[in-house]
């Protein structure tokens, strides 16, 4: 840990400008990368003993702040007891008990009256709805149950047992009403509190409902929200708990932490709940995935040489090597020995020059691109899109429509795409704006030679993109190829082929 204080701390946006379609400076990203590294900057802090105590008391206190006279915690100072709010408090000191690091005698002191608060509320829903018409136990209750499962040696009142039994056997009957996340937390729970058949039950559905990839890991499909239970981090980390509960296969579970990695690789995490939820679902096997307990060799084959990183950053483990010359087809074959348990990744950038109409579209990428243009007309049934091919020839004056094809394998963020524009076509669009189309929002900006879309986050999916032009001037032109990137890890990107263009 001391050493990874000492370490250079940058935010991946920052890492590798040279291999980036744009500077940095350039893109809508800079604060984002600023405050990444802020935040990084601050972990070795954590490093200082007397620092950590501090900001523990400064926590309880925080805490004991926020807790109303019977046990509820509010959202925010002065605010006034919200049952979630108060759900979450113990679902995150529950956690670390868990872990064994519960050991601050003011927080335990905060617990026994806010589960009974939880207790209380369960009880007071219970009296208030309709026994006859209730067939569906809401997200609370099952929350509920999942937090009141991490203090089972905090009695249940006498006159809650009612209300809790009747839950109880909502939530079984119902459990396929609710996404994979809440059947993930409702496994767990029937578990701690030895529904062991209820738990099963739910875990063998979800076994069977899991998706497993070698590339992007072990995860499940589920419908798009903005509920606290459509997130996918939390969700995942669920996930890794609970087969962690029923002794699944090894493989299993690291092919869900894979999934969590991968996701890391191109997504900025946005909420403190979310990265606690990863980094407690990795503390809990954190003598396997924690700690480098073997070697990583990257050799070339045709001389069995070992590849040599410069300056491999502590705290990351990345390094990075340039050929600047002596490149050959041998440099495109490398052999990696990995005889840790950690998993590793790494990509191979291979730079050149080439004319623009002799670039052939890239494939097998999770970023995939294509680029068709089109010469509008009109005709007695309206607009008519003719496709631009290498025998078709422009006018001066033509209107002309470029249309780009995305298609992404997975969800990622910062992605930056570039449409380059030949020199005899002008933009009808001129002014950089925010935009959205079908739930995805953007910035498009034109310059001298290309138009540029940030996308601050993409779903899985496929997407197309539209913009119109005119010819300018007559002459035969390069009119460029699309380039997509991630920022946030530019070994995935994708361009389309060249296209030639001809105006008389």
């Amino acid at each position: 840990l001391g050493q990874w204080a000492k370490t250079e701390m940058k935010s991946t946006l920052s890492l590798n400008e040279n291999l980036k379609l744009s500077d940095l400076n350039e893109t809508p990203w800079v604060r984002n990368a600023i405050s990444e590294e802020k935040n990084m900057q601050e972990l070795s802090l954590y490093l200082d003993e007397n620092h950590v105590s501090n900001q523990l008391e400064n926590l309880a206190r925080k805490l004991k702040q926020r807790q109303q006279i019977n046990g509820g915690f509010s959202w925010y100072p002065g605010g006034r007891d919200n049952w979630y709010i108060t759900q979450y408090v113990l679902e995150s000191l529950g956690k670390l008990k868990v872990l064994g690091l519960m050991e601050n005698n003011d927080l335990m002191s905060l617990l026994s009256s806010s589960v009974q608060y939880i207790d209380e509320r369960i009880l007071t829903y219970y009296k208030k709805i309709d026994k006859d018409q209730y067939d569906y136990a809401d997200s609370n209750i099952l929350h509920y149950y999942y937090v009141r499962s991490l203090f089972r040696e905090i009695p249940i009142a006498n006159h809650v047992y009612p209300a809790f039994n009747y839950f109880k056997g909502k939530l079984a009957d119902k459990w396929t009403s609710y996404n994979s996340y809440q059947q993930a937390l409702l496994s767990i729970a029937f578990h701690r509190w030895n529904e062991l058949a209820n738990s099963d039950k739910i875990f063998r559905s979800l076994s069977e409902r899991m998706v497993q990839d070698e590339e992007l890991g072990n995860y499940w499909n589920d419908q798009a929200g903005y509920y606290w239970f459509n997130s996918d981090i939390s969700k995942q980390a669920a996930m890794i708990e609970l087969f962690r509960l029923k002794n699944s296969d090894q493989s299993l579970i690291d092919g869900l932490k894979l999934w969590l990695l991968r996701n890391k690789q191109v997504n900025s995490w946005k909420t403190s709940k979310a990265t606690a939820s990863a980094v407690y679902a990795f503390m809990l096997d954190s003598d396997q995935w924690l700690t480098l307990d073997g070697e990583i060799n990257i050799l070339l084959p045709s001389n069995s040489k070992r590849i040599d990183f410069e300056n491999v950053e502590f705290a990351t483990g990345y390094g990075r090597k340039d050929y600047l010359t002596g490149i050959d087809s041998e440099l495109g074959l490398l052999k990696v020995s990995n005889n840790s348990k950690q998993l590793c990744w790494g990509a191979a950038y291979w730079q050149y020059f080439e004319d623009l109409d002799n670039i052939q579209k890239l494939e097998d990428n999770p970023l995939s691109i294509s680029k068709q243009v089109f010469r509008l007309g009109v005709d007695d049934n309206g607009l008519t899109l003719e496709e631009i091919e290498e025998n078709n020839v422009l006018t001066p004056g033509d209107r002309v429509r470029v249309r780009i094809e995305l298609m992404v394998d997975r969800p990622m963020e910062f992605i930056e795409m570039k449409d380059m524009r030949g020199s005899g076509l002008e933009p009808l669009d001129v002014l950089s704006k925010y935009k959205y189309q079908d739930g995805l929002g953007y910035y498009q900006s034109t310059k001298d030679v290309a138009t540029y879309f940030y996308f601050e986050r993409v779903a899985k999916g496929k997407y197309v993109f539209e913009y119109d032009l005119f010819a300018s001037h007559s002459g035969q032109f390069s009119n460029g190829i699309c380039q997509i990137q991630s920022y946030y890890a530019p070994e995935f990107g994708s361009h389309s082929e060249g296209v030639r263009l001809k105006i008389e």
